[in-house]
């Protein structure tokens, strides 16, 4: 999945549309939303600076809470996939998981000092 889907699937669903309506306090329109669903690039640079502004923080209200948890929960599987398999057989993965997921939470670091700039 990319990001781009992840925003159609968000928009699809309902419930994304909802909490961002509920949090945002201006309400996004399904007019809007469908111009990110279709994808007419063309269509959104005719629309006033308003709408624009309102697209983009849905774009990044979706980014923030949905994809990046996404993309850390698919990391951390990953990671803790390849230390069961890398591990010997009839090893205990008590000790080797723990040391794997904790490594993980130390490369994640940069990428939120990233965030806030």
């Amino acid at each position: 999945m990319n990001f781009r889907q992840c925003v159609i699937d968000c928009i699809a669903g309902g419930e994304v549309v909802q909490s961002f309506n509920r949090l945002h306090g201006r309400p996004i329109t399904p007019q809007l939303l469908s111009m990110l669903s279709t994808g007419e690039p063309q269509g959104i640079a005719e629309l006033g600076d308003t709408e624009q502004e309102l697209l983009a923080c849905f774009i990044l209200f979706v980014h923030r809470h949905i994809w990046r948890k996404i993309k850390f929960a698919e990391s951390r599987v990953t990671r803790v996939t390849r230390i069961r398999e890398e591990s010997e057989p009839g090893e205990r993965h008590s000790s080797s998981l723990s040391d794997g997921v904790r490594s993980f939470v130390r490369c994640d670091a940069p990428l939120l000092a990233a965030d806030e700039n």
